[in-house]
This record gives structure tokens, C-alpha cells and sequence, in this order.
């Protein structure tokens, strides 16, 4: 079996996550997990995002911002049974 190396370009790989079209994918899938969490709880939860800049990978997060909402992911588990919204 021939042995298959692999090397990363980590300038490109940080371009492309950082290029308009993968940013709007990050966001439209946090906004649907947003969405499903808030509907199954009642409570609110936030979506925290940050463009990569010079060393630091751009993401997505969705947060239990409030006393409510971290009660509720707490008791429930939210934020993990609605990952799938996201896919």
C-alpha cells in the first residue's frame, strides 16, 4: 500500500472558511438551531458569530444568553437535541 501524504495549507484553508459563502452557511445553520431550541423551551437563545481574522478560525455559536435559557438547556439538554436542525 503506497503511503499518501497530506499537507495543509493553512493560509487557503482559513481563506475559505472565512469567504462570504461558507460565513452565510454557518450562520443560516446557527439561526435554524437558534430557532428550534427557542421553540421547544420558550426561552431565548443567541446566536454568537465571528469572522476568522489573522489566526482565528470564524464560527458559529448558538448560547443559552439568559437565566431561563440556561435553566432550560440545563434541565433539558436543548442546544444538543436540536444539533440536528443544523445539518
Amino acid at each position: 500500500m503506497a503511503k499518501c501524504v497530506v499537507k495543509m495549507n493553512s493560509k487557503g484553508i482559513e481563506a475559505v472558511l472565512s469567504s462570504p459563502g461558507v460565513q452565510a452557511d454557518l450562520a443560516e445553520r446557527g439561526g435554524r438551531i437558534k430557532e428550534a431550541a427557542d421553540a421547544s423551551t420558550g426561552a431565548v437563545f443567541a446566536v454568537k458569530r465571528r469572522k476568522g481574522r489573522k489566526g482565528g478560525r470564524p464560527y458559529v455559536a448558538v448560547a443559552a444568553n439568559s437565566r431561563h435559557a440556561r435553566a432550560k438547556n440545563a434541565a433539558h439538554n436543548t442546544l444538543m437535541k436540536c444539533l440536528d436542525r443544523g445539518r
